[in-house]
């Protein structure tokens, strides 16, 4: 069974692969968000075992609007490898040369 859970950050964050790291980024996300407050333009975050992590927004967010990129920055710090408006991006852990 997955692990999820609506995280004390009020983002929905799950692990469909099981992983308790995964879920301890996702936490660190969530908290990273809360703590600008910009939390609550993210749905849910979910490590699904393929692409990496993916992020579902509350509202028609724009990739290049000031929230967007503000939580890029927060995703690339705290999240090893996810998707962002379907580009793959490689943060927490990785260097130039050795995308995780």
């Amino acid at each position: 069974m997955p692990l999820s859970n609506e995280s004390e950050h009020e983002i929905a964050i799950e692990s469909l692969r099981d992983k308790p790291d995964e879920i301890v980024e996702l936490e660190e996300f969530a908290a990273a968000a809360k703590a600008e407050d910009i939390h609550f333009f993210v749905k849910s975050a979910s490590y699904d075992g393929a692409s990496g992590c993916c992020f579902e927004f509350r509202r028609g967010l724009d990739s290049s609007e000031d929230v967007a990129l503000r939580l890029l920055e927060i995703a690339t710090r705290t999240i090893t490898c996810f998707d962002w408006f379907g580009v793959t991006h490689y943060g927490r852990g990785a260097t130039e040369d050795k995308p995780v």
